[in-house]
C-alpha cells in the first residue's frame, strides 16, 4: 500500500517536470535570429573588391576576386526589425576567372548573403542575381549594378522578396584611371567601393 501511495505521488512530481522540460525546450527553440518580414533598403555601401594576381590588360592567371563589403543607412517597410549594418564577405570566383580587367565586364549569376547586425535578432538575407553590368554614377565612377539589364533579382530569408531586388556598388575611379591601374606595372589589386545602394 506504502509502495502504491509513494508511486502515485512520485508521478504528480514527475508530470509537470516532463512538461516543464517540454515547454522550456519550446521557449529556447524559438530564440535566436528569425527572418525578418519587410523589405529593406540601404543608402550607403563601402568596402572593396580585391583581385589575386592583381588584374593586367592581358592577364591569362586563374584569378580570386573576393567582394567585403559593409551596407548601412537602412530603412524597412511592412516590417518593425530594421538592422544597424550589413556585411558581405564572399569569393566571387569562377572556374573559369582570369585576371584580365576585360574580365570586369564579363556578366555572370552573384549569389551573395548579408550578415545583419544586430545578428540576434535578424537572420541573413541571401541575394540571387541573373547577373551584373558595369555602369557609371553622377561623378564619373565606375562600378556595377545588379542585375545585368533586363536581368532578375530576388532575396531569400530575412526581407525576402521574390523578384524587383537590385543593388549598385560604385568605386572611386574612373574608367581612365582604372585602365592606368590595369596598365600599371603592379596592375589593379583592388577596387575601393565608396558608394552605392541595395533594394
Amino acid at each position: 500500500m506504502k509502495l502504491r501511495k509513494f508511486l502515485v505521488l512520485a508521478s504528480a512530481v514527475v508530470v509537470p517536470i516532463s512538461l516543464l522540460s517540454v515547454f522550456d525546450v519550446g521557449v529556447a527553440s524559438a530564440k535566436g535570429p528569425i527572418a525578418q518580414p519587410g523589405k529593406v533598403k540601404c543608402s550607403k555601401i563601402t568596402g572593396s573588391i580585391t583581385f589575386n594576381p592583381p588584374l593586367t590588360l592581358s592577364g591569362t592567371s586563374t584569378e580570386n576576386t573576393t567582394v567585403k563589403i559593409t551596407v548601412k543607412g537602412c530603412s524597412v517597410t511592412g516590417g518593425t526589425v530594421k538592422p544597424k549594418k550589413g556585411t558581405v564577405n564572399k569569393d566571387i570566383s569562377t572556374a573559369t576567372s582570369k585576371n584580365a580587367c576585360t574580365s570586369l565586364g564579363n556578366s555572370q549569376p552573384e549569389t551573395l548573403t548579408v550578415n545583419w547586425a544586430p545578428g540576434s535578432k535578424i537572420a541573413p538575407t541571401t541575394a540571387s542575381f541573373s547577373g551584373y553590368a558595369v555602369a557609371t554614377n553622377g561623378a564619373g565612377d565606375e562600378g556595377f549594378s545588379l542585375p545585368n539589364s533586363g536581368g532578375t533579382g530576388s532575396t531569400v530569408g530575412s526581407y525576402a522578396q521574390a523578384s524587383g531586388v537590385s543593388a549598385a556598388a560604385y568605386s572611386n575611379q574612373t574608367s581612365n584611371q582604372l585602365a592606368a591601374a590595369c596598365s600599371a606595372p603592379g596592375g589593379l589589386a583592388s577596387l575601393k567601393i565608396t558608394s552605392g545602394s541595395i533594394g
